[in-house]
């Protein structure tokens, strides 16, 4: 009642409507974001030019940034987000204390760090990450995964021992 017949029927929501607070700062926090993830994609790719790595999920990232800085508190408020927009297996963000950086223009600026991902491939979201085969019951899977899987009671591919 009061809806659509379908979805693609309807309307987007306004943002406003949505987003608690300020829109113009989410808009703040995706430009910051976005630009992260430019600098990491030139990162990725001379991973991929060296044969290191053959796409996103096999990389592991640090991004390390200034003590109080914008990138510090907009990549900690996303931070459990960062490896899927990132599109990336691991993330690890980094501080470092401001007065251990020179003063410069640039000082908030990011240090991005990108190698090869360390663990084992999940046979379910395809992330490499050290956690796989920690739950019995799904031994292919990460932690993340199982606990998907015994959300919407999944049968186990093994007896849990």
């Amino acid at each position: 009642e009061g809806r659509e017949s379908s979805v693609h029927l309807a309307l987007f929501p306004d943002v406003a409507d949505i987003v608690p607070g300020r829109v113009a700062g989410l808009e703040e926090d995706w430009a910051h974001l976005l630009r992260i993830r430019e600098l990491l994609n030139i990162e990725l790719e001379a991973l991929r030019a060296s044969k290191s790595i053959g796409k996103g999920l096999d990389a592991a990232v640090t991004l390390i940034v200034t003590e109080g800085s914008d990138e510090n508190i907009i990549l900690r408020r996303y931070e459990d987000a960062l490896p899927e927009f990132l599109n990336v297996s691991q993330v690890t963000v980094s501080t470092v204390p401001a007065q251990s950086v020179a003063a410069t223009k640039d000082s908030a600026a990011v240090l991005i760090k990108a190698e090869v991902a360390a663990g084992a491939k999940c046979e379910r979201c395809w992330r490499v990450v050290p956690d796989v085969g920690s739950d019995s019951r799904w031994p292919s899977v990460c932690a993340r995964c199982s606990e998907a899987l015994d959300a919407i009671n999944f049968p186990p591919t093994q007896e849990a021992v």
